[in-house]
């Protein structure tokens, strides 16, 4: 009866563990976003990590991350390029090219990621560095 409950519980546990892979329940550490050549070319990326959508920039030799999440009501916000800014569909809340809120609802800035050039790729890595 022991080894038969070993056997169900061992089987349960792997079919468990699987499951939440498959679900996206298990995080990544870290996300290799793509070759750091491309970014510097191409200004930004946008990429999903873990179930959330994120904006990958390249700013004065380095790339740094944002999470594309409005800290207000949890929607996705939209960048709009022509103007630097984030703009929130919910209730227009506002955040700059540094995730920094301008105007509106939102009480916190966009999740900073930390992001570092493992040559010649740029990795996001699933830690938020500022505040949230």
């Amino acid at each position: 009866m022991q080894k038969q409950r070993r056997k169900f519980l061992g089987f349960l546990a792997g079919w468990i563990a699987g499951a939440l892979q498959g679900c996206n329940f298990i995080e990544e550490k870290e996300l290799i976003a793509g070759q750091l050549a491309n970014l510097a070319f191409e200004k930004y990326w946008l990429r999903e990590f873990n179930g959330k959508r994120i904006i990958i920039f390249y700013n004065q030799g380095e790339p740094y991350t944002l999470s594309l999440v409005c800290t207000h009501k949890k929607c996705t916000v939209r960048y709009r390029a022509s103007e630097g800014q984030f703009i929130c569909p919910c209730h227009k809340g506002r955040y700059d090219i540094h995730g920094n809120v301008l105007s509106g609802k939102p009480p916190k800035p966009l999740a900073k990621y930390k992001t570092i050039i493992r040559p010649p790729y740029v990795v996001v890595l699933n830690q938020i560095i500022n505040e949230q």
